[in-house]
C-alpha cells in the first residue's frame, strides 16, 4: 500500500522578511513580519489555477495563502482575537448579580473588566500584534496602502522555494 504523508506534518519553516509598500502620503514604508510556512500543496494549486485563469480569482488565492503563512503566535494579540463578553458565573446570588461587571478574556488570557478602557485600549498598539493581525491589518483595512502586486508575487515565490526546499527559479 502507498500511504504518503501519514504520521506527521511537514516542518514549518520560519523565516523573518520584509515587505515595501507605499503609505497614504507616497512615502515608502516596510512591513516587518515573520513567516511560519509549510508546504501548503492546495493553496499553491489554487494559487496556480488562479494564475493561468482570466486573473480574477488570482487576488484572495494570494491573499489568503500569505495571510495562512504569516506568523500568528509572536505577538500577544493574535489575528482572530476581539474582546467577547464572557457570561456571568451560574452561582451568583441576587445581589452578587446586581453587582456584577461584565468581562472579557484579554490575549494574555486573563479576565479583564469592559470598563477598564485602558487595558481594552492597550490591545490596539500594534507592537503587540503578530504578524498575521497586522499583515490582515495591511492587506484588508488599510485603504491608503498601496502594496504592489510584483512585490505580492516575489514573496509567494519565496515562500514556495522555502517549504519545497528547492529554489523556485531555473539556474543557468
Amino acid at each position: 500500500m502507498l500511504e504518503i504523508g501519514i504520521g506527521g506534518q511537514a516542518k514549518a519553516v520560519r523565516e523573518s522578511f520584509r515587505l515595501g509598500y507605499t503609505d497614504s502620503e507616497g512615502d515608502g514604508q516596510v512591513f516587518e513580519g515573520n513567516i511560519v510556512a509549510r508546504s501548503d500543496g492546495a493553496g499553491f494549486i489554487r494559487l496556480m489555477k488562479a494564475l493561468s485563469g482570466d486573473g480574477s480569482q488570482l487576488g484572495g488565492e494570494l491573499s489568503g495563502l500569505l495571510t495562512k503563512m504569516m506568523d500568528d503566535k509572536d505577538g500577544t494579540v493574535r489575528a482572530k482575537w476581539a474582546p467577547a463578553e464572557l457570561p456571568p458565573p451560574p452561582d451568583l446570588d441576587e445581589d452578587e448579580a446586581a453587582e456584577w461587571e461584565p468581562s472579557y478574556r484579554g490575549p494574555d488570557g486573563q479576565i479583564y473588566p469592559f470598563s477598564d478602557t485602558e487595558t481594552l485600549n492597550r490591545w490596539s498598539d500594534e507592537t503587540l500584534w503578530t504578524t498575521r493581525r497586522r499583515w490582515i491589518q495591511l492587506m484588508e483595512h488599510d485603504d491608503d496602502a498601496i502594496v504592489e502586486m510584483p512585490h505580492l508575487m516575489d514573496l509567494a515565490e519565496k515562500i514556495m522555494g522555502l517549504t519545497a526546499d528547492r529554489p523556485t527559479q531555473r539556474r543557468g
